[in-house]
């Protein structure tokens, strides 16, 4: 690697930091996709229910993990051949990282807060109630009709906010509790959801601030680096100039 004005001290802590990178990419970005096919979210956390923003964080973490292997292979590079351009695209890509993890990191800890504190009203509540607006079950799409027996079915529920969602919640099999031979329907699906979002994404918060934190020690890193590569190319310049200057004197 053409890096010789680090020092050894800095190209090991570059290269451990590279690792990690590409190894906390990884773990992102298979965190990422566990969430996105798990059984669990992907039955509770449906776009018929108005819940599409549970998985924004998770897109932004995806958008991290991409942009964090593509910063990789620029570090690669531009340490090889000492290249000072390609290590500052190279901040500005963890500059980027950062950011979105951060924001990832903060927004899902800003939906649990809000789910887990707020009695009355949250972005669970207030999604349900605008797929129902204000209409039974019955007479709402079919597509959110199935979403919600399919979640029923998993969960063991009945109805979104309660079970009067339904006309008749006793004439659905998925909604009546048949363990007993009378009608009692089960508890609301929204107390499932709840606990959906409060779990799930405990670990998106989680991932999101660690990477974060990460690709910010990095970027002090870089520019640390880049630095010393701009001071040490001075210096060659300086002693180019002077050699010059001895060679036309003689």
């Amino acid at each position: 690697m053409a890096t010789e004005g680090i020092g050894g001290v800095t190209k090991t802590a570059f290269q451990v930091f590279l690792f990690l990178l590409w190894l906390s990419s990884l773990g992102v970005l298979g965190v990422c996709i566990w969430l996105m096919v798990d059984d669990i979210v992907s039955t509770g956390m449906r776009a018929e229910f108005g819940l599409g923003w549970f998985y924004t964080p998770v897109h932004l973490l995806i958008a991290s993990a991409v942009f964090g292997m593509i910063g990789g292979v620029l570090a690669i590079i531009g340490t090889m051949k000492g290249n000072r351009l390609l290590l500052l695209i190279f901040c500005s890509v963890l500059f980027l990282i950062t950011i979105l993890s951060l924001t990832a990191g903060g927004l899902s800890y800003h939906y649990r807060d809000e789910v887990r504190l707020i009695e009355f009203s949250d972005y669970v509540d207030d999604s349900l109630i605008g797929a129902l607006a204000g209409d039974k079950l019955d007479n709402r799409p079919v597509e959110l009709q199935a979403a919600v027996k399919r979640a029923q079915e998993r969960f063991l529920c009945c109805g979104l906010t309660f079970a009067d969602n339904w006309i008749d919640p006793c004439l659905d099999e998925t909604c009546r509790n048949t363990n007993l031979n009378y009608c009692t329907p089960y508890p609301p699906c929204r107390l499932k959801l709840y606990d959906i979002v409060i779990q799930y994404l405990l670990y998106s918060s989680a991932v999101g601030f660690a990477h974060g934190g990460l690709q910010f020690l990095g970027l002090l890193l870089v520019l640390y680096i880049v630095r010393r590569l701009g001071g040490s190319k001075k210096k060659e310049k300086r002693k180019e100039a002077a050699e010059m200057e001895k060679m036309q004197a003689s």
